[in-house]
């Protein structure tokens, strides 16, 4: 069971490349509750 956690990415890109998709995955997120919140939004609009 350890083993999983010894696991690390190839490079960093790999890395790089999963911050990129769970940001914008994150942002998503947000417009979404934005909308369905418009009254009242969770997050200050930028």
């Amino acid at each position: 069971m350890l083993d999983d956690f010894e696991q690390v990415p190839d490079s960093l890109e790999s890395l790089d490349c999963d911050i990129g998709f769970i940001d914008a995955f994150a942002k998503r997120i947000v417009k979404a509750l934005d909308r369905v919140n418009h009254d009242a939004p969770l997050l200050p609009r930028s």
